[in-house]
């Protein structure tokens, strides 16, 4: 790839995780070493030869959990609200396949402080995870180092869920706009 086809694909717009990416190494948005670290990393998967960004299968996914709602709390019934560096990580997740067209990443570490809403991410991410798989008998665990913990998660997961179906008709032809 030549640099001005690296620098054509960098400067597309309609991605918000490239957004987030070179605000992130930019200095714009603080972050750790490690986001900063993730956030090249991103950027240079872009341009690599044995994998490849699906743009559309990335923005299907995010479109699906924005879709969820929020089931306690103070935004009880509202829609699920991802934040750049949430649609970062759902980006990363679901956008990037092996040119076999398998997804590149199947599984993820996410750490963020407490009350950052990582069991309602995780439980939206999970719910994806289970409709994309409808046919293939899909299994969901959530673990923590608690019984306690991992059963949050698994509560959001499922309340998430039924809200969802009560509201939206899932199969095959599920369309998202």
């Amino acid at each position: 790839m030549s640099a001005g086809e690296y620098k054509e694909k960098l400067n597309k717009t309609g991605n918000p995780a490239i957004d987030y990416a070179k605000s992130v190494i930019s200095g714009k948005t603080v972050a750790c070493e490690f986001v900063k670290h993730s956030c090249r990393r991103f950027l240079s998967d872009l341009m690599r030869e044995d994998i490849y960004f699906d743009l559309k299968a990335a923005k299907k996914a995010l479109k699906f959990i924005e879709l969820q709602r929020h089931t306690k709390g103070e935004w009880k019934g509202e829609l699920f609200i991802i934040q750049p560096w949430q649609k970062f990580i759902v980006y990363n997740i679901f956008g990037f396949y092996k040119r076999e067209g398998i997804r590149r990443f199947t599984k993820a570490y996410i750490e963020v402080p407490k009350k950052n809403g990582k069991s309602p991410l995780a439980a939206a991410i999970a719910n994806y995870f289970f409709y994309e798989s409808l046919h293939e008998a899909p299994e969901l665990f959530s673990v923590a180092t608690e019984l306690g913990q991992a059963r949050i998660a698994w509560q959001y997961s499922y309340d998430m869920l039924k809200s969802f179906t009560a509201e939206y008709e899932i199969s095959d032809e599920f369309n998202f706009s």
